[in-house]
């Protein structure tokens, strides 16, 4: 019985031991990666990349509505003209039997 719990507590050290040495070793290559990086040949920019520019402050351009925008605008505009269409044919209709009951 106590041949197997020193065995389970050794086994648990190299375990933990390992799990430390991947650890070290992931920081290691993580810091070494940032070494390689912050060298100067890997600071110059081609130019290529969409991003180099400083997108942090925009021009105003006045009351620009983009043409996709002015499309929803005028189905939205038409979908309600229709239902209020709609809604007061449904009156009418409604009145004009309500009309004919009366008499």
């Amino acid at each position: 019985m106590l041949n197997s719990y020193v065995k389970r507590k050794i086994d648990m050290e190299k375990k933990s031991n390992n799990e430390m040495i991947e650890l070290q070793a992931d920081q290691a290559r993580q810091l070494l990666l940032k070494k390689i990086f912050q060298q100067n040949r890997f600071a110059s920019r081609d130019g290529l990349n969409e991003y180099d520019e400083d997108f942090s402050f925009f021009t105003d351009r006045g009351d620009l509505i983009p043409v996709e925008m002015r499309e929803a605008l005028a189905r939205l505009e038409n979908e309600k003209l229709e239902q209020n269409t709609n809604v007061a044919e449904t009156d009418r209709n409604k009145q004009d039997q309500d009309g004919i009951e009366d008499s």
